[in-house]
């Protein structure tokens, strides 16, 4: 590099029409709540861009695992830029009502045990 020149780095970009696919998404799905953040060209054109930007690197199904997330996790506003990178990638959580866990059987009483335990409260109870 000489002095005067500094090297620019141009970073890897999702697709701008990918961007815009997840951009008219957001808009069906929260209406004016994702419109009225992007009131000019200007806005939207450097909302594309920072996303475009961010996004870069995920594939259709993650993106589409991040749009699907949006709607169960944030189903009154939309996510921040930060938030649906990370729907895209979490791993599924699943609430605790949702988890199933097997209990272990019951153990079957031994039947002398039993007897000898209840002949012991019949004599406390006389």
């Amino acid at each position: 590099m000489h002095g005067d020149q500094t090297e620019r780095h141009v970073p890897e970009r999702l697709q701008p029409k990918r961007v815009s696919q997840v951009f008219v998404r957001m808009a069906s799905i929260y209406k004016n709540l994702w419109t009225s953040t992007l009131d000019s060209p200007e806005m939207l054109q450097a909302a594309k861009d920072e996303w475009s930007i961010e996004l870069a690197g995920f594939t259709t199904a993650e993106l589409s695992k991040g749009l699907r997330e949006t709607k169960r996790l944030h189903p009154n506003f939309p996510p921040t830029l930060p938030q649906f990178r990370s729907l895209c990638r979490q791993p599924k959580k699943h609430a605790l009502h949702e988890l199933r866990h097997k209990a272990l059987p019951r153990p079957k009483a031994d039947e002398s045990v039993v007897s000898e335990s209840v002949s012991k409260l019949k004599e406390l109870l006389k």
